[in-house]
């Protein structure tokens, strides 16, 4: 459905100099995935993002959507905003109108659907995201940061994209609505199969909702896999300053003193589970 190809971008820096922000990069993501991006920061990530979104043309390489070269073809790339929505990492960037209702129906009625649809998206957005209807003639400037993100995601899922790009969504926010929204965007990945792409800073939310990993180290791709393969790595992550969940780390440690016991486990609920299969293994076992 996406793919890169050898893509590289390049920003202008001073005197006219060009600092090189992505190099040759290459991956596809097919429909339905969830990818995680990860990296440090000044790794490419949000660029990555806004290419992907079309905000920023490729210095070199193509970016192709469901085959076609968005940049050579100016078909695809006029449907890139219907297949596509991005949540940007700060929610008041894409929140403008007097009104939170108004704000969620705006992009539907840039699409040019009529009002019944219209409504019928914006009620199923809302739904979705679980905001109140008490919210829904607000000021969105009114609004907790939490709040805002909710908004702003059912914006973008109002407009029915293909793909859901995210920038650090649940950035800022406490446990409870960072699981709420994350929750969300996982379900609408598996409900409707949107293909979702989501930049994130934890381990344990790369563990909880994705099922690709992609890796950016100094705007190269340092690995594209599973959450597996990507968290078996623990040096190689290491040496360019990520890292992966404490639990795994205790896991590998395990396996490498001889225990017999599973590397891939990411959370307490999972060493939890792990723990006691072996034990009712070696209690049905005498």
């Amino acid at each position: 459905m996406v793919e890169f190809k050898n893509v590289t971008y390049f920003y202008e820096g001073l005197s006219s100099s060009k600092v090189k922000a992505l190099s040759n990069i290459s991956f596809k993501v097919e429909q339905g995935d969830f990818v995680c991006v990860i990296g440090h920061t000044g790794s490419g990530k949000t660029t990555l993002l806004k290419i992907l979104n079309g905000l920023f043309k490729p210095s070199g390489g193509r970016l192709y959507i469901n085959g076609a070269d968005v940049w050579a073809d100016k078909n695809a790339f006029s449907k890139l905003r219907k297949y596509i929505g991005f949540v940007f990492q700060n929610p008041s960037y894409q929140l403008f109108e007097d009104t939170v209702l108004k704000d969620i129906a705006f992009g539907p009625k840039n699409l040019g659907l009529n009002n019944l649809e219209i409504e019928r998206r914006v009620k199923n957005a809302v739904d979705v995201v679980g905001i109140s209807e008490d919210l829904l003639t607000k000021s969105p400037f009114e609004l907790s940061g939490g709040q805002k993100k909710r908004v702003a995601i059912a914006g973008v899922m109002a407009m029915s994209p293909k793909i859901l790009l995210l920038d650090e969504p649940v950035a800022g926010l406490d446990p409870k609505s960072r699981v709420h929204i994350l929750k969300v965007i996982k379900k609408y990945n598996k409900d409707f199969g949107v293909t979702v792409i989501l930049i994130t800073h934890s381990m344990e939310d790369v563990y909880m909702y994705a099922n690709k990993v992609l890796v950016l180290n100094k705007g190269e791709l340092f690995s594209y896999d599973s959450v597996d393969s990507t968290f078996k790595c623990v040096d190689r992550l290491k040496g360019i300053g990520l890292d992966i969940p404490d639990i795994s780390k205790v896991f590998l440690k395990l396996k490498n003193k001889g225990f017999s016991v599973p590397i891939n486990v990411y959370s307490v609920d999972m060493a939890v589970e792990a723990i006691k299969s072996i034990l009712l293994k070696r209690r049905g076992n005498g």
